[in-house]
């Protein structure tokens, strides 16, 4: 029998700090690395890792809505 399992995934640890200005209007996961989101790596490894039916995004609530689209997206 196979658990399904759920992931959580810390979006916004420590707020960006290190990282301002680009993170004054931008959550760090949304940040380009390789023209690519941050959050969208970790996205695909939980895909590829299989078996969770639910994935957690935990981020600072200044950035709520920029992650809300990019998950609309």
């Amino acid at each position: 029998m196979l658990r399904e399992l759920t992931a959580v995934v810390l979006a916004d640890g420590n707020d960006g700090d290190n990282l301002y200005p680009l993170t004054e209007d931008m959550p760090l996961a949304l940040l380009p690395v390789a023209n690519r989101p941050l959050l969208s790596y970790q996205l695909e490894m939980l895909s590829v890792a299989g078996g969770f039916s639910h994935v957690i995004v935990v981020c600072h609530e200044r950035h709520h809505h920029r992650l809300q689209q990019y998950a609309a997206e």
